[in-house]
């Protein structure tokens, strides 16, 4: 997967991964992985009226540690959406890196 600007690129085939493998604790909405390679997609979407900061991004990466697939190997996105966008400190820090995209719609 790369980011460009506003495009998300998937470079490789992804396949999505069954959702009992999680617990409720440990939900995630979104789970993909590269079955040819170590990329892995988390994604978390939000509907709520305010805007979603870090506290969204570093549960989504807590939750994305209990996922064994190729853990120490892999390389993983994440990918947020929410309703009604993001606090200035999220968008600055997902800003320089490639590995998280933010969506709002």
């Amino acid at each position: 997967m790369k980011k460009d600007n506003d495009t998300v690129i998937l470079t490789n085939t992804c396949s999505r991964l069954s959702r009992e493998i999680f617990t409720l604790a440990h939900e995630i909405d979104i789970v993909a992985y590269d079955s040819m390679g170590t990329e892995m997609v988390f994604g978390e979407c939000k509907y709520s009226v305010n805007p979603k900061g870090m506290s969204v991004l570093q549960a989504l990466q807590e939750k994305s540690a209990y996922v064994d697939w190729k853990k120490k190997e892999r390389k993983s996105y994440f990918v947020l959406y929410s309703r009604s966008g993001f606090t200035p400190d999220l968008l600055s820090y997902a800003a320089d890196r490639e590995n998280i995209v933010l969506i709002t719609g």
